[in-house]
């Protein structure tokens, strides 16, 4: 019955179907770069994102920037009773007046010593019998003393300088101020509040430039070039994208 069939499906006089053409491509084969293109998933941080915190103790005495408060960089996000900071200052100062009279005092005293060693040395280089070598060297002991006593003063006086510029300090860092441009997202202490050195207060996210971290994974280490072009795109945004 095979035979037959095949006879028969030759016998209609229809020619054998044509296999479709295809166009071919024909060039030169060159060496060059490539370019390559991988697709990596990424985080996006925000480079300036800041806690900002206590720096001396205190009580919190107001919050002038609330969660979702715009705020620029200088302004102020936290205020501490000022009133300990600015006594403490008031009695540095005082400290540092005295020390100051003080090394008047020990200058004077200084030169009334110089004055008299010098007459003891003229009477001594005139009459030399009218003055003892043990009144010689009293006199150069009590110079001695007096310089010391003005050293003595002036490291003092030194000490109460630096002790009014910590108070102030101290007096300046009650207020603290936002350290970057942003929105203020966290508000971490409450009025009243009792915080350390340390303590976090609030938290601003800022409005700066994002970083973005992509994990390109061992395959691509040394492979990655500075300045190679990057294309981002965030899948939650549409409307965020960057090249």
């Amino acid at each position: 019955m095979l035979p037959l069939l095949l006879a028969l499906a030759c016998s209609n006089g229809a020619p054998p179907p044509r296999a479709a053409s295809l166009p071919v491509m024909v060039g030169e084969v060159s060496q060059g770069p490539a370019t390559v293109r991988v697709t990596l998933d990424g985080e996006v941080l925000d480079a300036g994102d800041a806690e900002v915190g206590a720096e001396v103790a205190g009580t919190v005495m107001a919050v002038p920037a609330r969660v979702g408060q715009p705020v620029s960089m200088g302004d102020e996000v936290v205020l501490l009773d000022p009133r300990p900071f600015r006594i403490a200052l008031e009695q540095a100062d005082a400290l540092a007046m005295a020390a100051e009279a003080d090394v008047a005092l020990r200058s004077a005293a200084l030169d009334r010593a110089r004055a008299s060693q010098l007459r003891v040395l003229e009477v001594a280089a005139s009459e030399r019998a009218a003055v003892s070598p043990r009144e010689e060297e009293e006199a150069r002991l009590i110079v001695a003393e007096a310089e010391a006593a003005q050293k003595a003063a002036e490291a003092q006086r030194a000490m109460r300088a630096a002790g009014v510029r910590a108070a102030a300090l101290d007096l300046s860092r009650a207020t603290m101020r936002a350290p970057v441009d942003g929105v203020v997202s966290r508000q971490l202490v409450k009025i009243g509040q009792r915080v350390a050195p340390g303590t976090p207060c609030v938290a601003i996210a800022a409005t700066g430039a994002l970083e973005v971290l992509l994990d390109a994974g061992e395959a691509w280490t040394g492979r990655v070039l500075p300045g190679a072009a990057v294309s981002l795109h965030v899948s939650a945004r549409d409307d965020l994208a960057a090249s």
